[in-house]
């Protein structure tokens, strides 16, 4: 199966842009993944890929399946919306 040839629309550069702090996230896990594999981390090492995991955890809490693979941030109620509700 070939791609066509072309450039990403505005609705995808879009999407790409609101998926981006989860993709930042997944990328920090696996860059200290790969220290420790490269024998590179040690204690410290150990130490980075457990804060990249949770916040790994915490970003992506505030996101969705949006069908195909993509995430899409999860909408924020407004905070008025939730007064008197218990």
């Amino acid at each position: 199966m070939t791609l066509p040839d072309r450039e990403p629309t505005a609705a995808e550069l879009a999407a790409i842009e609101a998926e981006w702090p989860l993709i930042a996230a997944e990328l920090a896990v696996t860059d200290a993944e790969a220290a420790l594999v490269a024998g590179c981390g040690g204690e410290l090492g150990r130490a980075r890929l457990t804060a990249a995991r949770r916040r790994l955890a915490t970003v992506a809490a505030g996101f969705e399946p949006a069908g195909l693979g993509l995430f899409r941030p999860r909408p924020v109620a407004a905070p008025w919306s939730r007064v008197g509700a218990a």
